[in-house]
């Protein structure tokens, strides 16, 4: 559930991130109500993850698609910089995950949510599609 629950608000978080990057500043009221639910999303993250003795990091990571299992919501990853292959999550960020099979053996960045906790390998969730 705790896993359930950090994955979809990593995904709102970066939903609200776009959706604020694309307010514009003359619209005050938009803004400050997306940018306070953005503050009650992270509080709510860090307190699962300090629930979890977890810690997580969104970050990008550039390389190629090398596989995709729509139904299983599942990815594989090659890091361009040190050949390492990772495997995870397609987060409800992306909304189609067929479409991922379209972008096999391109290069490509990608923004996952890296989990880690205490002497476990880390979780990779894909949050959004591909630019």
């Amino acid at each position: 559930m705790i896993d359930d629950d950090r994955v979809r608000l990593a995904a709102e978080k970066t939903a609200l991130e776009r959706m604020i990057a694309r307010t514009p500043a003359s619209e005050v009221i938009d803004r400050a109500s997306l940018t306070a639910r953005l503050r009650n999303v992270n509080d709510e993250l860090a307190a699962i993850l300090a629930s979890a003795n977890a810690a997580e990091l969104i970050t990008e990571l550039v390389g190629t698609l090398q596989g995709v299992l729509p139904g299983a919501r599942a990815f594989e990853f090659c890091v361009s910089a040190t050949g390492q292959v990772v495997s995870g999550a397609i987060g409800p960020g992306v909304t189609n995950p067929s479409a991922l099979n379209a972008l096999l053996e391109r290069p490509l960045t990608i923004k996952v949510a890296v989990t880690t906790r205490s002497g476990r390998a880390p979780r990779y969730t894909l949050l959004e599609m591909p630019q």
